[in-house]
């Protein structure tokens, strides 16, 4: 698979997660159960946060970036809410 392929498979993914959340009805998305303790908003938060992650770490290795100092978890870490945005939709 081609970089182009597995950018195309990635944003059908993201699309197919995004029309899965937009399909639940907004007063469920707040309710807990979907995981123990998390609801279907703090789900997607979480993937969403972490994707972003994933993003920064792949720019700083194509950059050949040296690893950030332990426990240094980067500027956007340090610009996120402690608490889940809530989700347009």
């Amino acid at each position: 698979m081609n970089r182009e392929q597995l950018l195309e498979r990635e944003g059908e993914a993201w699309l197919d997660f995004e029309a899965a959340f937009l399909g639940l009805p907004p007063d469920r998305r707040e309710i807990e159960g979907v995981v123990p303790g998390w609801s279907t908003h703090d789900l997607v938060w979480h993937c969403v946060y972490w994707a972003a992650d994933v993003a920064e770490v792949l720019e700083r290795l194509r950059r050949g970036d040296p690893e950030p100092e332990e426990g240094d978890t980067g500027s956007r870490d340090a610009a996120m809410p402690r608490s889940s945005p809530r989700v347009a939709g």
